[in-house]
């Protein structure tokens, strides 16, 4: 069992605005570019890989 301080957090809550809520990874949230993780934050589902930051 990890000692005090030593707790990594891997994961979020997320709320959605339908009420739901999920605990994806920080990785899926902030790194992750597969088409899968870029779809989920699109109103029509397409991942939209032109809008990424170069």
């Amino acid at each position: 069992m990890p000692r005090s301080g030593q707790t990594r957090i891997r994961t979020a809550n997320v709320v959605f605005c339908d009420g739901h809520v999920e605990s994806p990874t920080l990785k899926f949230l902030f790194a992750d570019t597969s088409d899968d993780a870029l779809s989920r934050w699109n109103r029509d589902h397409q991942p939209h890989r032109d809008r990424l930051a170069p």
